[in-house]
């Protein structure tokens, strides 16, 4: 039996609610469901401008990534793990993100461009290290955002 699967979330209004709780409890921020219904990724994710990877742990979505495309670099806009799951030694994000990148092709695919960087914008500077191990480098300091050639 596997425990873990990592899979694309079907952007339904009722599965964007629960991905954006999510979202939210991963920065320990309690939001009320009819803001969540109108955040700035529930509108992208809606609108398909952006796409988003979960990552499901014996059966409960536990982590998300959410996806877009800036110029020719994937971008990995958020990606978040509940709290009850962070720092528990599963290393879910990092998981979640060797995954994104091992499904470069698909994502090219969805958005019609071909990409040869990856970036991302850690919220947490916490996460900055799990970056750099994972061979992604400092280029923009004052926003802090790391890229890695794909």
């Amino acid at each position: 039996m596997n425990y873990d699967n990592i899979s694309l979330l079907i952007p339904t209004p009722s599965n964007i609610l629960k991905i954006e709780q999510i979202r939210y409890n991963a920065y320990s921020k309690k939001v009320a469901d009819e803001e969540l219904k109108n955040t700035y990724y529930a509108q992208k994710l809606l609108s398909q401008e952006i796409i988003c990877f979960i990552y499901t742990y014996h059966d409960e979505v536990v982590a998300g990534c959410y996806v877009s495309s800036d110029f020719n670099s994937l971008y990995v806009e958020q990606l978040f793990v509940l709290k009850k799951y962070q720092e528990v030694g599963l290393h879910l994000g990092q998981k979640l993100l060797s995954s994104i990148i091992e499904n470069k092709n698909f994502i090219e695919h969805y958005f019609n461009k071909e990409f040869t960087y990856t970036k991302i914008s850690p919220c947490d500077p916490k996460s900055n290290n799990i970056y750099k191990k994972m061979g992604y480098r400092l280029i923009h300091k004052s926003l802090n955002i790391f890229g890695k050639k794909i």
